[in-house]
């Protein structure tokens, strides 16, 4: 692990995790959603296939395409956050917050006194994951002028540290250096 630090910059702890799955809130709204879009998708499917002539051969690998593609990038996204999960790691200096990556490249790397809004989210038993930058809601809504649109927030896009034990004191220790670098 290699970081180039300055010069009275030092590293305080490294935060430690959990080896677990990190599931997110809106995972209970997903996957049986998912689910269900791909039971439908294989039922259309297989409606579709039996008996019908060569005009619905395109609609039978129009749908088996979508099909494929629901599938491949859940397991894309999924496969992303066990990584990140798993082998990236969170040091704590103290002017500012590292993240590095699976390879022990510096993937973000966050001063405190220009730290975007952080937020947690924490499961029973303590543990959970630091939101950096605005919490997306789990239900989403956009209206203008021509249409109104609700639906369930599905982005994985979002810059999150899994699997943070004691992630309300974490939370809290980083909180704390941000607002010391704003009075200073």
């Amino acid at each position: 692990m290699q970081i180039d630090l300055n010069p009275e910059e030092e590293i305080e702890f490294v935060i430690s995790k959990r080896k677990s799955f990190p599931f997110r809130d809106e995972d209970f709204l997903r996957i049986p959603m998912l689910i269900g879009v791909l039971f439908i998708l294989y039922f259309a499917n297989n409606t579709f296939s039996r008996g019908f002539s060569k005009g619905f051969v395109a609609y039978f690998y129009l749908i088996s395409a979508l099909f494929s593609f629901i599938l491949f990038s859940v397991v894309k996204n999924y496969y992303k956050r066990l990584l990140i999960a798993f082998k990236w790691k969170y040091i704590v200096t103290n002017k500012r917050l590292f993240v590095l990556n699976h390879k022990n490249t510096i993937e973000h790397s966050f001063y405190y006194d220009n730290f975007p809004e952080i937020n947690f989210s924490e499961n029973l038993y303590g543990n959970g994951y630091l939101i950096i930058g605005k919490k997306q809601p789990v239900f989403s809504s956009s209206s203008s002028f021509l249409h109104y649109r609700m639906g369930v927030n599905f982005s994985e896009e979002d810059l999150i540290l899994y699997n943070i034990e004691n992630v309300k004191n974490v939370s809290k220790l980083i909180k704390s250096r941000i607002t010391n670098y704003a009075t200073q």
